[in-house]
Formats: structure tokens, C-alpha cells, sequence
């Protein structure tokens, strides 16, 4: 294990600097497949991420953890797809990959926030794939960029899989874990959002409210912090909206790093697109 470990942890690192760049992209108009009556047509994002260097990306909702409503949308932020999946899952943070026959798949939070779920876009529907254990409880899940690690977060720690190994053995275990800052750690700071890219791990934490920062706190691969950074991305928009201001999901599109913002009210919401950071 110290020699996997190592391995890992002496790959080159290549980012230089972190630059705080935070502007409004665009909005992001969702459709859901269901019934008004259910009223979760304003439901916030739980994960982003894009797929393609165009800028086309998938966002996933939850509707109580009942159900999950993924939808495709264009480099103008307009729904092209959309589909409601029976699974009982938040559906917290999103990601991707595509396999050997160049299949998509995405992985978000599994079933009751246990393990990670894995969806394949086969017959232009997402299908159930695999659920992968982890046996670290309720967590939050992202792939890194280079599709190699699978990162999660749970009991306060990150957890860094090889995503080869969780996928062909039923008892993989993590390379590596360390605790979150503690400027993370405190009441309220929900992870939101997770992202791994050359050798850095993002985190997203914050509430819901205009109160509680919100912070962007970069990790080197020994979970040493190399930076923190208090987000004011769409709060002054979120004020006209209504009460809520929250950051969901972290994607990055070449070197930029990306977020949505939930602003209004619950059945309500406005749903935009941010960056936050540029890394060089």
C-alpha cells in the first residue's frame, strides 16, 4: 500500500497558481418528466459537469431522494434531453467518463447516499450500470479529470479510490484519506461539490442561506491546503431573487473551475452557471 501510495502522490503536479475569477456564465434552464403536482420543477441542481470541451454538460436533481431527473444541456444552457430515473438517491455531485466503446457514464451519489451509483447512456436513455462500494457511509463522490481516482467525501475526510480498482473488486479500498480543513468542518459547511485535476482536490462547502460562507478550499494530494477562498459568486443577484443563495456541483472546463448558483425559493428556483477560478 505505501508503494501504491507513493506512486500516487509523486505524480507531477502542473498548476502554478489558483486565480479567483468568479462571473456569471449563464442561466440554466432544466426540464423535468414529471407531473406539476409533484411540484419539483424548481428543484435545485445537486451535481454539474461538462462533457465536452463545447461546453455541453449533464446537471442531476433529486426529487427527496426518491428519484433522480438528469438532464443534457447545450453550450447555451437550454435542456436537449431529459430523463427521470427510479433510484433512491440525492443525487449529490455528478461526473463522468466514457469506456472503450466511447459509452458515457455517470456517476453520482448511490442508493440512500451509500457507494457510488453508475448510469450508461445506451438506446439514448441512461440505464443502471453498477453501484460500487465504499463501506465509508453516506458520501459524496466525483471522478478526477484525468478519469483515473475516484474522490469521495465522507465523516469529514477525502477518500482517494483508483476507480480501476472499485470497479473489478468488490472490497477495493482507498489509497489514501485525510481530514478536511477545518474551516470545512464547521456547522453548516455541507460539502456541495467535489473535483479532482492534476493531482489538486476542489472542495465546495457552504449552506443554503446569505449567513454561512461559502468556500472553495484547494488540496495537494496529501490533503495539505494549498488555498482557501471565500465565494461571493451571484449573491448580490441571489438577493433579488429571494432567500436562497447555494452553490451546488464543481466541474471544470479546461483550466477553469465551475459551479451553479440556486437563488429564489423552494418550487422556484433560478439556477445559473459560475466560474470561480482560473487555474494556470
Amino acid at each position: 500500500m505505501k508503494f501504491i501510495l507513493m506512486l500516487f502522490i509523486t505524480v507531477s503536479v502542473y498548476a502554478t497558481s489558483f486565480q479567483q475569477h468568479e462571473k456569471f456564465i449563464r442561466g440554466l434552464k432544466t426540464q423535468i418528466t414529471v407531473k406539476k403536482k409533484q411540484k419539483n420543477f424548481g428543484n435545485v441542481l445537486q451535481g454539474i459537469c461538462f462533457i465536452d470541451k463545447k461546453g455541453n454538460m449533464i446537471t442531476s436533481q433529486s426529487n427527496k431522494d426518491k428519484f433522480i431527473v438528469i438532464n443534457i444541456l447545450n453550450n447555451k444552457g437550454k435542456s436537449t434531453f431529459s430523463q427521470k430515473i427510479e433510484y433512491a438517491s440525492h443525487a449529490q455531485d455528478l461526473s463522468y467518463y466514457k469506456d472503450k466503446k466511447n459509452k458515457l457514464h455517470i456517476l453520482t451519489t448511490g442508493k440512500h447516499w451509500h457507494g457510488v451509483v453508475d448510469f450508461i447512456l445506451e438506446n439514448k436513455k441512461f440505464h443502471f450500470y453498477a453501484q460500487y462500494r465504499l463501506g465509508i457511509g453516506k458520501n459524496t463522490p466525483s471522478i478526477s479529470e484525468d478519469k483515473k481516482y475516484l474522490i469521495t467525501k465522507a465523516n469529514n475526510s477525502i477518500y482517494i479510490y483508483r476507480f480501476v480498482d472499485l470497479r473489478t473488486d468488490l472490497e477495493a479500498h482507498p489509497l489514501y484519506s485525510f481530514i478536511l480543513d477545518e474551516k470545512q468542518r464547521g456547522k453548516r459547511q455541507w460539502t456541495q461539490g467535489i473535483a479532482m485535476k492534476d493531482n489538486y482536490i476542489y472542495v465546495l462547502s457552504g449552506d443554503n442561506t446569505f449567513k454561512v460562507k461559502k468556500y472553495v478550499v484547494v488540496y495537494d494530494a496529501y490533503g495539505h491546503v494549498v488555498k482557501r477562498i471565500v465565494l461571493s459568486a451571484g449573491k448580490e443577484e441571489a438577493k433579488k431573487n429571494g432567500r436562497r443563495w447555494e452553490m451546488e456541483g464543481l466541474t471544470f472546463l479546461g483550466n477553469k473551475l465551475y459551479t451553479s448558483v440556486m437563488s429564489g425559493h423552494d418550487g422556484h428556483h433560478k439556477k445559473s452557471l459560475y466560474q470561480l477560478l482560473e487555474v494556470r
